[in-house]
């Protein structure tokens, strides 16, 4: 069947059967929501000062359009940004419209940095004093270089309060304006959320002003505070960092964590007088201290093996234990003389602290011998810890020591070298364990046996 249509030959009614105007009607309806697309099609799009977030964003789309058409070109962009600066100026512009604006114009400004008098940025700079508005202007601003720029931010700093002004001091330690040191260290005194902000502020300058603006302020040793003069110092050419590091580092007044945390950045700002101020502070009292000391030894150039061993044994028992343990984790080869040398020290703890060391360091035939003699001996504490070393060695010559006496050693060591073939897994000696089960002593065939039991395993 045909469809039905206002053509089909049963809708065609006789003239007379329509009465005046009702075809008009008709028509009219007919036609009428045509006429209604018609015009949406050409309703005129609203104008970006009267963006808002669920209404049309084409005005947005427009402007974007023009943004990537200008690309890099600052002679396109220039006229771009007096007309989006001039709209921030309207009365009725709404908030979704600063928003976007403020948003593009970050970027804008980073290619094309406006040119003029600092006027020209007004409309920012009173909303950089508002509250409800601060943030959008610091997205345009907050990013862009320029010394117009800077005295934006301390014009509006002087102007602003409440959460406004924490939030300029904020964009104001992000770009690091030396300019406003002296209006930070004033506000270093404030209420604590503003005095933190000015701190972190200073933190990031990081000038010497603004580190001794830190330093003196009346809530110097708290955390906030103290990370911000940190920073300030880390900041700072090595000299100037160091005399600063040093006056804290030396400072009775502030706590000790402080002061061991100076000693620690100062030993890797002024690396000629690391080993100087290592010495020192392992001859003192002072286990906090000791313990930086001790932690920086493994960072440290090679001059400092020389100057630890050369006063090892002047220092108390605890430190040499520390410090020999120190100079094993670093495994420095300089220091087998010394540490094998406090290994034979009548003190307990100096002694099988150099024991544990020399398994640590690279070593040679003479130091496997020397640990093997120890780990044969009468003391059962010094004993486990030489085999437990011997196990670990390695350098030239180490093996082939091992192996040698496993093979032709005395009744009394055989047994522990054939252990140690074991212990470093010396698959090669294989052969030689199952020629040594038929040893005429039974204790070097037990040892044999067990030996490859372990390296099968």
């Amino acid at each position: 069947m045909k469809p039905f249509s206002l053509f089909h030959p049963a809708a065609q009614l006789p003239r007379r059967a329509l009465r005046p105007g009702l075809g008009a009607i008709a028509l009219g309806l007919f036609f009428q929501p045509l006429a209604v697309a018609q015009r949406a099609e050409v309703a005129p799009v609203p104008p970006l000062k009267s963006l808002d977030y669920s209404g049309s964003q084409q005005a947005l789309a427009n402007l974007d359009t023009e943004i990537t058409a200008a690309g890099i070109d600052a002679k396109k962009l220039q006229p771009l940004t007096e007309r989006l600066l001039a709209i921030l100026r309207a009365p009725d512009v709404t908030f979704a419209a600063q928003q976007a604006i403020c948003q593009r114009l970050g970027s804008i400004l980073l290619i094309a940095p406006a040119t003029g008098s600092e006027g020209m940025f007004g409309p920012l700079a009173a909303m950089l004093v508002s509250e409800s508005h601060v943030d959008l202007a610091r997205l345009a601003l907050e990013r862009v270089p320029g010394d117009e720029v800077d005295a934006v931010f301390l014009k509006a700093l002087d102007k602003a309060g409440g959460q406004a002004r924490i939030a300029i001091v904020q964009s104001i330690g992000v770009r690091r304006i030396v300019g406003a040191v002296s209006a930070l260290s004033a506000l270093l005194a404030e209420a604590d959320a503003v005095s933190e902000a000015a701190a972190k502020a200073l933190g990031h300058i990081g000038t010497t002003e603004a580190a001794k603006a830190l330093r003196s302020a009346p809530l110097a040793w708290t955390s906030v505070f103290v990370q911000a003069q940190f920073e300030a110092t880390g900041r700072l050419p090595p000299e100037e960092a160091a005399a600063l590091l040093e006056d804290l580092r030396t400072d009775i007044a502030a706590p000790v964590p402080v002061r061991a945390t100076a000693l620690r950045r100062l030993l890797d700002v002024q690396p000629s007088e690391a080993a100087k101020r290592i010495i020192e502070t392992l001859g003192a009292s002072d286990w906090t201290f000791k313990e930086v000391a001790l932690e920086a030894i493994a960072s440290q150039t090679p001059d400092i093996v020389r100057a630890l061993t050369a006063k090892l044994s002047v220092w108390d028992p605890p430190t040499q234990v520390a410090v020999i343990t120190a100079l094993g984790r670093r495994g420095d080869r300089a220091a087998l003389p010394a540490i094998a040398k406090a290994a034979t020290y009548p003190e307990n703890g100096v002694r099988r602290a150099a024991l544990e060391a020399l398994g640590r360091l690279p070593g040679d035939a003479q130091t496997a011998q020397q640990l093997a003699l120890v780990a044969v001996g009468s003391d059962p504490a010094d004993a486990k810890i030489a085999r437990r070393s011997l196990a670990r060695l390695q350098g030239p010559g180490v093996v082939e020591t091992i192996f040698s006496m496993a093979q032709r050693g005395d009744r009394s060591s055989r047994p522990m070298y054939l252990e140690q073939l074991a212990l470093r897994n010396m698959t090669e000696a294989i052969p030689f364990l199952f020629t040594t089960r038929g040893d005429s002593d039974p204790t070097v065939r037990a040892a044999a046996v067990a030996a490859l039991g372990e390296i099968g395993s």
